[in-house]
């Protein structure tokens, strides 16, 4: 069996305590007269064990829900003519999750990525990072609102939406492309 040594110095500690306690330190006092040792009691030493935690604990993560038959029944979009072409379903898109999936409206095919947010800040802040990336591959803003932006390169546009409150019931950012060829 092999000690730490924080467990070593905490026996060795106690050792001497119960050494001292039971009297087997002695003192002698020089004297003219025959020394005779008189027994006294030491102080008692206190071991106190110091513990560290070596790792924090971690917290459990709560599984997301999985919003894909919410937005695969949408009646948002079934209601105004729209045809799910490919069933929405939930992915990781640039770390994030996010559920991808495609509609179809009088011959145009959008594909949608919709990303769940906590806040609506975080969706307009998130909103950011995907208006970024379709500009750094030449898109062009045409139309822009405090919800959303629309930038088009050749004949595909991009509509990125950051929605306060969404059939999934939490606000969310969207990003809708469509080929108008």
């Amino acid at each position: 069996m092999q000690f730490k040594p924080i467990t070593a110095i905490i026996v060795l500690f106690l050792v001497v305590a119960s050494l001292s306690v039971s009297g087997c330190t002695f003192t002698t006092s020089p004297t003219t007269s025959p020394a005779t040792p008189t027994p006294t009691v030491a102080a008692t030493v206190a071991a106190t064990a110091t513990v560290k935690a070596t790792a924090p604990p971690k917290a459990t993560a709560t599984p997301a829900p999985d919003y894909s038959s919410t937005l695969n029944s949408n009646p948002g979009w079934l209601g105004q003519g729209f045809m799910i072409t490919t069933p929405f379903a939930k992915t990781t898109v640039n770390g994030r999750v996010a559920y991808v999936g495609s509609l179809t409206k009088t011959g145009y095919t959008g594909n949608v990525q919709v990303f769940p947010m906590s806040s609506y800040s975080d969706a307009v802040s998130y909103r950011e990072q995907p208006i970024n990336n379709y500009k750094a591959q030449g898109y062009t803003t045409f139309n822009t609102t405090a919800n959303s932006w629309q930038g088009s390169v050749g004949t595909t546009v991009v509509d990125i939406s950051a929605l306060s409150s969404s059939i999934i019931g939490q606000p969310i950012t969207m990003v809708m492309s469509i080929n108008t060829a």
